[in-house]
């Protein structure tokens, strides 16, 4: 069943419309009954389900619609709609200090005439879990669709799997859904997810920009038993860059100083399937790795172009 075949089926609740007036910076967007759009506290957890949110033409608020800092959000079955004309310039999901967001089911849609200002999802340090999410006709200004930025300070993880982004472009810069930059131990699996029909216009990497710094840890795929009969790993189709790596770019550092206790940065891509990807300026077709680091641990298993 696909993700839109499963929304069908799912009753929606709740519907949310952001006001639609002029607002100023410190405005902040509606909650969600008795749920606040900002959300702090170790202990402190919230859910939205079964409801969709609508974001008309004239919205000029610039507060995320969830902010999490030390917390917990979980969204299920959340749909976005974007009114015709929309530029939104605000984050629908922003983490920092360490927050946790669970997504089971989100699935945004938009014309091609919207042109988002942010990132969807911006994650400055934490825990993103993300499962049987669909996004579709997206348009980026200079940001990616999904922006991921982790520091030092703790070990992080980012998990995306049953995903399906078409038809999803970036005007100016790398990586039209991914653009990951890594200064911590963090681990970014991405696995049974499909991309179709998305670019980077200007830049690198159509889907995934990804820096992985010195110890950052990617797998593309998932280890499949060889009687499992499924496709465990991630397919590429018609995705464009500009640049290099027409779906995927990859790239780690080389640290000269603490080279023996360091651990390396590894990539691993399992079961991913390429077909028409391409860049307009340079030979490489689907992906490129640049691997300036030679401790780097690199392990592909299957790769079909």
């Amino acid at each position: 069943m696909s993700i839109r075949q499963a929304y069908s089926n799912q009753a929606t609740v709740n519907t949310f419309i952001l006001n639609s007036g002029d607002h100023g910076e410190d405005n902040e967007p509606l909650s969600f009954g008795a749920v606040s759009h900002s959300i702090t506290g170790v202990s402190a957890e919230a859910s939205v389900s079964d409801s969709k949110l609508i974001i008309p033409a004239r919205y000029e608020s610039t507060s995320s619609v969830f902010s999490i800092s030390t917390a917990t959000l979980n969204l299920k079955w959340f749909t976005i709609s974007l009114s015709s004309h929309a530029s939104p310039n605000f984050h629908i999901v922003e983490v920092s200090e360490g927050g946790t967001v669970r997504i089971d089911g989100m699935l945004i849609s938009s014309t091609m005439d919207t042109r988002l200002g942010k990132s969807v999802l911006n994650i400055g340090e934490g825990v993103l879990t993300c499962v049987n999410t669909g996004m579709q006709n997206i348009a980026l200004s200079s940001s990616p669709l999904i922006s991921i930025s982790m520091n030092d300070r703790r070990n992080n993880t980012v998990t995306m799997s049953c995903n399906s982004f078409e038809n999803i472009s970036r005007g100016n810069g790398d990586g039209s859904i991914f653009n990951i930059k890594i200064e911590s131990a963090l681990t970014f699996n991405i696995s049974k997810s499909n991309f179709t029909s998305c670019k980077a216009e200007s830049g690198s990497g159509g889907v995934i920009y990804i820096d992985l710094g010195t110890r950052g840890c990617l797998q593309l795929g998932e280890i499949s038993g060889e009687s499992s009969g499924e496709n465990e790993g991630c397919n590429f189709r018609k995705c464009t860059s500009s640049n290099y790596g027409g779906a995927v770019y990859i790239k780690t550092l080389y640290e000269s100083q603490n080279r023996l206790s360091t651990p390396a940065p590894v990539i691993q891509i399992y079961d991913c399937k390429f077909s028409e990807c391409s860049t307009t300026s340079h030979e490489n077709n689907a992906m490129l790795v640049e691997c300036l680091d030679p401790k780097s641990i690199i392990n592909i298993n299957y790769w079909s172009g």
